[in-house]
């Protein structure tokens, strides 16, 4: 897995293309934080992933050994490698149901250590851009207010907030929202 890894961030090099890797996905398909929890011994929820010990442990193991791999194409470690512009903690981070400040406090744990190995890359949070406190200044109102009271557990303003976050970013997903054309889909752009 990893040389194939390796050969795509090669690849990229050579086409000056900058990369942003996840470094787990909040969903099944490739693993996710399931079996960190599983690896860890948990029978409880995956939010338990954000609060176990163990899975967190695990997790910066990983972190570890993904930012210190020697690439075997090109002879770096992730770490230096400049194709990379970014670490992405987390594809679509969500603590559903729980207080928006347990994962702001697992993201700010994550990108301190991830900093601690790596000072040559920008470190972002890869949500969607979920609200769940009330910001009026920047809240706005929509037919489907599904992104700004999701119920997911996550707080765009507090997680992006965080020093070691160096830029925000937001996955959106306006015709999954039910946000139609005509009518305020312009606003989400």
């Amino acid at each position: 897995t990893f040389k194939a890894l390796d050969f795509v961030i090669y690849q990229a090099g050579q086409k000056g293309i900058k990369l942003i890797p996840s470094l787990v996905n909040q969903w099944d398909e490739f693993g996710g934080i399931d079996e960190y929890v599983k690896w860890a011994g948990s029978s409880g929820a995956r939010n338990t992933f954000y609060t176990n010990a163990q899975a967190k442990q695990l997790f910066k193991n990983h972190i570890n050994n993904v930012l210190n791999r020697v690439n075997t194409y090109n002879g770096l470690k992730y770490k230096d490698d400049p194709t990379i512009m970014a670490w992405e903690i987390i594809n679509e981070g969500r603590n559903t149901g729980a207080n928006p400040t347990v994962i702001r406090d697992w993201y700010k744990e994550m990108a301190q250590y991830i900093k601690s190995i790596d000072g040559n890359h920008l470190v972002t949070t890869g949500e969607e851009g979920f609200e769940e406190n009330s910001y009026s200044s920047y809240y706005m109102t929509y037919s489907n207010n599904y992104a700004h009271r999701a119920g997911e557990g996550t707080s765009y303003y507090l997680n992006t907030a965080i020093p070691e976050i160096d830029f925000a970013q937001i996955h959106m997903y306006p015709g999954a929202w039910a946000i139609q054309p005509g009518t305020e889909s312009l606003a989400w752009i």
